[in-house]
């Protein structure tokens, strides 16, 4: 069915870590899935992320070797992993690359349709990439291998209430919401124009989705509500 692959990347040409970073990439796992989790609780849901696992249960991670393009950009990476066959309608892909290109960066489809057939469920975008780099793993405060995953699960589209830059938002404390606008005065762009970053949660929120449960996340969506009526 629909599953994360875990995948941990290296270039070709470096080193390759993996037997030393695994466990941690394990615990890094399960700390995404406790966000989410803990997300849908404040819903009365529960929601996990589903891995891909072994035949014992154990998250089963991927090891790819990227060449210099797919180490050097998004679009490189995700050319690496169709020419491997890792673009799978049914499968989103959370890499781990050991290198310092980027902190995190995602696919995302800009798609707010509320039905099955949204390209972020997999139809219209396959293989979509995760990609958290090494400078940036296993991060405190907000963890990037959420914050990833979730844009390729299609959030915060731009036609959301909260919305913000790009495939951001703009009530905190959330994992999706910052001041994403390369200038750091609180302010960033939503619809066309500088508009305030307001905090209407408390600063424990910042690993969970969705500060209030009305722009990209919720178990139980308010009645006649934008996020009860586009993608969720």
């Amino acid at each position: 069915g629909n599953r994360v692959q875990a995948v941990y990347a290296y270039p070709a040409d470096g080193a390759d870590n993996f037997s030393a970073v695994a466990p941690s990439l394990t615990r890094w796992a399960a700390a995404a899935d406790r966000a989410v989790n803990d997300s849908a609780a404040k819903t009365g849901g529960v929601r996990h992320v589903r891995w891909v696992t072994s035949a014992d249960c154990k998250l089963d991670v991927l090891k790819v070797a990227l060449s210099s393009a797919g180490v050097a950009s998004l679009s490189g990476t995700v050319s690496d992993f169709d020419a491997l066959g890792l673009n799978r309608a049914d499968r989103k892909y959370l890499v781990w690359v050991d290198a310092y290109v980027y902190c995190g960066v995602a696919n995302v489809a800009a798609d707010d349709r509320a039905t099955q057939d949204n390209k972020n469920n997999g139809p219209g975008r396959p293989g979509m990439v995760a990609r958290v780099d090494r400078g940036c793993w296993g991060r405190a405060g907000t963890p990037l291998e959420v914050h990833e995953l979730v844009h390729t699960l299609g959030g915060v589209q731009m036609t959301a209430p909260n919305a913000a830059g790009t495939y951001h938002c703009r009530d905190e404390y959330d994992v999706m919401c910052y001041d994403d606008d390369g200038t750091k005065d609180g302010l960033v762009w939503a619809g066309g124009t500088l508009v305030p970053l307001r905090y209407l949660c408390p600063s424990e929120q910042e690993r969970l989705l969705d500060c209030n449960g009305d722009d990209y996340f919720s178990t139980s969506p308010a009645q006649g509500s934008w996020l009860a009526k586009h993608w969720n």
